[in-house]
């Protein structure tokens, strides 16, 4: 974490090699859960196709979710600006993601779903300098994962029963039971913190990297690495 100026304590994402840096006004996440689906896996084996970090050991062997956090949608660039790189998986991909030029770390990504009031980060692609005391509080998209698989996932907390959730009527119910489904809007349906003179939201700083990108990936297809 980082002290503003004014004593603030902050949260920092930054990109592997150190070029980009993002600070967001909290000092903890305001939500975390494990997230499996599959274009979270797509999306960071793409880029690590594309020279990106690697992808977590117990993600590829399905043994662990995406550790995955969220801020509030009030970002200043401290640094590296110029190497913001905006892109969807495919066209009628629900994320826009946010990516570092210079070495394609993952670093943020948005969702209509959100209503402008939060941005994602996982925090296993990305280098998140905040306080992950707070255990995630669910599995989301445990359709996407492999039944063998999901059957052996530990519980994330005493008790935990997420990843027995069966999903029934597609849509957000896709992503977790209705009690979880809960839990994630209290959390993250809180109107970020007011502007500073340097902050910003990430729908500003994607107009400004000239638009969107489309990747026209195959939804859960395969992405060829070489090494």
């Amino acid at each position: 974490m980082a002290v503003a100026e004014d004593g603030r304590v902050e949260s920092t994402v930054s990109c592997n090699c150190g070029k980009v840096c993002l600070s967001f006004p909290e000092s903890a996440p305001r939500f975390r859960y494990s997230c499996l689906c599959e274009d979270c896996r797509q999306k960071a084996v793409w880029a690590f196709s594309q020279g990106g970090p690697a992808v977590p050991l117990g993600v590829m062997s399905y043994e662990k979710g995406f550790d995955t956090i969220y801020f509030g949608n009030n970002v200043t660039v401290t640094q590296g600006k110029e190497q913001l790189r905006f892109f969807k998986l495919r066209n009628d991909a629900g994320s826009t993601s946010c990516m570092a030029k210079c070495c394609k770390t993952g670093l943020m990504v948005d969702n209509a779903f959100y209503q402008g009031m939060c941005v994602l980060i996982q925090a296993d692609i990305a280098n998140v300098n905040t306080d992950m005391s707070e255990p995630p509080a669910f599995y989301g998209f445990t359709k996407d994962f492999p039944q063998d698989k999901l059957a052996t996932l530990p519980e994330l907390y005493p008790g935990d029963t997420s990843k027995d959730y069966v999903f029934a009527n597609g849509g957000v119910q896709n992503f977790a039971s209705s009690g979880n489904i809960k839990k994630w809007c209290d959390g993250n349906f809180v109107p970020p913190a007011p502007a500073s003179e340097t902050s910003t939201t990430f729908q500003n700083l994607q107009k400004e990297a000239g638009g969107v990108e489309v990747l026209d990936l195959i939804k859960g297809a395969a992405i060829k690495i070489t090494l």
